[in-house]
Formats: structure tokens, sequence, C-alpha cells
């Protein structure tokens, strides 16, 4: 926790990071109260766009025709799965290799771990403070 001690702003992952489906880990809402007692901020961000499994398909679909008419393809993450209670399930990253083998594009990851994740959520929150 020392190297933590000094940092004001933390921006935080949801899915298996601070909870794993409707179960918080222990110790995050006393890490939570930690940092806003100590006068720090936290943003809880997330890539889980998690529908039904219709969903998915309506937007596989789309995303494969948009992609043909030479859109910009932007995608969350590359994670391959995402953890649940009951085991691992695909995450953007997977989708993402199946629309590749569809349409021989590859997305912009513009979430974690690429930077403008974090750029664009101090900006946001540098505009707040002003």
């Amino acid at each position: 926790m020392n190297a933590l001690r000094n940092k004001k702003l933390f921006l935080l992952d949801m899915d298996g990071t601070i909870y794993l489906d409707n179960d918080i880990f222990d110790g995050t809402l006393d890490f939570l109260s930690h940092v806003k007692s100590s006068g720090g901020r936290y943003v809880f961000l997330t890539n889980n766009s998690s529908k039904g499994v219709d969903k998915y398909i309506e937007k596989l679909e789309d995303a494969c025709i948009l992609l043909r008419e030479n859109i910009d393809y932007i995608a969350t993450n590359p994670d391959w799965v995402c953890p649940t209670w009951y085991g691992f399930v695909p995450d953007c990253g997977s989708f993402a290799d199946m629309i590749y083998n569809a349409t021989k594009k590859r997305p912009r990851f513009i979430g974690k771990p690429q930077p403008e994740f974090i750029y664009e959520n101090i900006r946001e929150l540098y505009e707040d403070l002003k």
C-alpha cells in the first residue's frame, strides 16, 4: 500500500477486478473508502459489453457489414477471455479475431491497456476540477 499512498486518482476496471458477477471482492469497499477519505478519487471503467447471445450476433453481423464498407474499426481491449464465477468466457479480443477472420481487418484498440483509455479519463476529470 506504500506505493499507492501519494496517488490521488485511481482508474479501476470493474469486471474481474473489483467484483466478479454480483460479488464484490474482499477489501474492495475498504480500499474505496480509504481512497475517498484520503482525498483521492476513483473512476470505474469497464469494457464489458455483454448482452445476450442474440445481441452479440447482431453486433457482429453489423460490424462485418460496416467493416466491408471501409469504416474505422475500433475495439475496447485485446483480452481473449473474461473471468466469471463459472469460468472464462470469450472477451473482446476473441471477437476481434473472429471478425478479422471474416473481414481481414484488425481493430484499433482504445481501451485497456492502451493509453487513450487513461488519457481520456484524466482529461474529463481535469475539466470537472476546473
